[in-house]
């Protein structure tokens, strides 16, 4: 079954990314004991939403990084651990080239 989301849906796939924000800045960003929660717990929950086989939780975050977001201005970092999880979880680096029509930063 294809899943096409509604816009309420990817209104929360969206609120899912910034989750995973708040997950990893919490866990790696403030070098506490935590840091082990981010590769032990966390990432794992990225790597199961980036391997959903319709590809919405990429096609957003993709938007999302398109937009400008600029990710708590942590926008570098953060793309960057996520491309990784890309890579492991499928194989290639997100897709953000087709989405990059960025007019400039965006809010969080």
């Amino acid at each position: 079954m294809d899943w096409k989301p509604s816009d309420d849906e990817k209104r929360n796939v969206r609120l899912y990314w910034y989750a995973v924000l708040d997950e990893w800045v919490a866990t790696t960003c403030f070098k506490t004991e935590t840091e082990f929660m981010w590769d032990e717990l966390y990432r794992n929950g990225v790597v199961g939403a980036l391997s959903m086989p319709n590809g919405v939780f990429e096609e957003v975050l993709c938007d999302m990084i398109g937009s400008g977001t600029t990710f708590l201005g942590k926008r570098a970092e953060f793309i960057a651990e996520i491309n990784a999880i890309c890579h492991e979880a499928l194989g290639q680096s997100l897709n953000v080239s087709e989405h990059e029509q960025s007019s400039g930063p965006v809010d969080d």
